[in-house]
């Protein structure tokens, strides 16, 4: 795209065309791709320090962290990830 907001045409040489057809991705506190182009246009911070998932007292887990929105809509079996996590 050109800062006309135009999309802009290349030659490419047979066989080496590509397309893509769309895009996907869970990112914290948003719920689709416009609502995150939104967000980083906004510079919303997508971290958080709140404990709802859980406590902060482990010194391994980070104070601030992404947490995405739904989350029992994740299959943890699907992905081998203990739910708890």
């Amino acid at each position: 795209m050109n800062s006309n907001g135009k999309y802009v045409l290349i030659d490419v040489e047979p066989g080496d065309e590509i397309v893509i057809s769309g895009i996907a991705g869970r990112f914290p506190d948003t719920d689709n791709m416009k609502q995150l182009q939104e967000n980083l246009f906004n510079k919303v911070d997508l971290g958080s320090d709140d404990c709802r998932r859980w406590q902060h007292e482990h010194p391994d887990i980070p104070k601030r962290s992404g947490k995405v929105n739904n989350i029992e809509k994740f299959d943890a079996e699907y992905f081998d990830v203990p739910f708890n996590q």
